[in-house]
C-alpha cells in the first residue's frame, strides 16, 4: 500500500478519504464514479489546472482497477 504522502501527491487525499467520498453519492458503482471523476478532470484540464486533472485521472484509475479485481477474482471462484 502506498504511503500517506505518497497518496496524497498521487491523488488529491488519501485512499481511505477517496473511498469515503465516493459512498458520499449513495449506491453508485465503481465504473460510473470513475467516469463521474473523468468528467471532472475534463473540467479542470479546460480550465487550465493540469495537476489537479492529473489527481483526477488517477482516482479514476483507482476505481477502474477496483472492477478489474473484482472480475478476476469472480473468474476464478468460476473456474
Amino acid at each position: 500500500m502506498l504511503k500517506q504522502d505518497q497518496q496524497i501527491s498521487m491523488f488529491g487525499e488519501t485512499i481511505e478519504q477517496m473511498e469515503k467520498s465516493s459512498k458520499m453519492f449513495g449506491p453508485v458503482n465503481d465504473a460510473m464514479y470513475a467516469m463521474q471523476i473523468l468528467s471532472d478532470a475534463q473540467e479542470v484540464l479546460e480550465r487550465g489546472n493540469p495537476e489537479l486533472c492529473r489527481q483526477f485521472i488517477n482516482k479514476a484509475k483507482h476505481f477502474l482497477s477496483k472492477i478489474n479485481v473484482r472480475e478476476r477474482n469472480a473468474m476464478l471462484v468460476q473456474s
